[in-house]
C-alpha cells in the first residue's frame, strides 16, 4: 500500500479493505499509457513570469471532490504537485489512494480551511448528480446543488492564483444557473477574471460524447494575457 503524500494527514486505517480491492483492477487498466508530453498547460502560459523554471509561478495544486483524480491526472503530468485532496464516496478514495498515493479527506464539511495547505490551484470537480440530465435535477434544493458554497469557502481563506471547476453544462442553465452565478459573482468580487466554456471531450481525442462546462479563474494581480480554451480538433472520435 502507497503512503499517503504530505498535507493530507489522513489515517490509511479508516480505509476498507474490500474497498481497495475493488478498485485495483481498474485502476491499473486506467493508468496505464498516461504521460506527460513537457508542454506547458494553457493557465500556466496565462501567468506566466518571466525566468526559467525557477520562477514558475504555478508548483501547487489542492483535488477538492476528486472523485478517482481526473484534475490530479492532469496537471500531475503538467509537473503540478498535489498537496491535499478531499472526496466523500469511499470507493473513489480507495481508487484516488491507488491512483496518486492520497488518501482523501472524507467530508469537505469537516476541513477546517486552516488546515488545508498553502497551494497555487484549487480544483473543484463539483458534484453534478443535482444539476445534470440524468440526476434528480433538484438544483439547490438538493443537498449537493449547494456544495459550490465550499468551495468558495476555501477560496475565500486560501486566494489562490487560479481556480478550476468542473460540471455538467446545465449548472450553467438549470433554473437560470444560480450556483453558477453565485461563484461567478463571488470570484469577481475577490479580484479573479473568470472564463468558461463548455466542451465535448470527443474533441479532444476521447472517444466519448461528453460535454462538460470548465470554469477557469485567474487572479487579476497574476494574469499577464488572457486565458483562452484550446480548440477541439478538426474532427471528433466516433465510438
Amino acid at each position: 500500500m502507497k503512503v499517503a503524500k504530505r498535507g493530507t494527514a489522513m489515517d490509511v486505517g479508516d480505509l476498507p479493505m474490500s474497498d481497495m480491492m475493488c478498485a485495483r483492477a481498474e485502476l491499473a487498466r486506467m493508468a496505464e499509457g498516461i504521460h506527460w508530453d513537457g508542454s506547458t498547460s494553457a493557465v500556466e502560459k496565462s501567468i506566466r513570469q518571466a525566468g526559467g523554471e525557477e520562477d514558475r509561478p504555478l508548483r501547487t495544486f489542492i483535488d477538492n471532490f476528486g472523485g478517482i483524480g481526473g484534475f490530479h491526472f492532469g496537471l500531475e503530468h503538467c509537473g503540478l504537485e498535489c498537496v491535499f485532496a478531499c472526496e466523500k464516496d469511499p470507493l473513489c478514495r480507495a481508487a484516488y489512494l491507488l491512483n496518486h498515493g492520497i488518501l482523501p479527506a472524507g467530508d469537505i464539511y469537516k476541513v477546517p480551511a486552516e488546515r488545508v495547505p498553502a497551494h497555487d490551484i484549487e480544483c473543484f470537480g463539483l458534484p453534478c448528480q443535482a444539476w445534470s440530465k440524468s440526476g434528480s435535477r433538484g438544483g439547490k434544493s438538493d443537498p449537493r446543488g449547494v456544495l459550490h458554497l465550499e468551495m468558495l469557502r476555501l477560496v475565500d481563506y486560501h486566494r489562490p492564483k487560479v481556480v478550476l471547476a468542473e460540471n455538467v453544462p446545465q449548472f450553467l442553465s438549470l433554473d437560470g444557473g444560480p450556483a453558477f452565478h453565485e461563484i461567478v459573482e463571488a470570484l469577481e468580487s475577490w479580484g479573479y477574471v473568470v472564463y468558461h466554456e463548455v466542451l465535448n471531450a470527443s474533441g479532444f481525442g476521447v472517444p466519448q460524447n461528453r460535454e462538460r462546462l470548465y470554469i477557469v479563474a485567474i487572479r487579476r494581480d497574476v494574469l499577464i494575457q488572457p486565458f483562452r480554451f484550446p480548440e477541439p480538433k478538426e474532427h471528433n472520435i466516433e465510438l
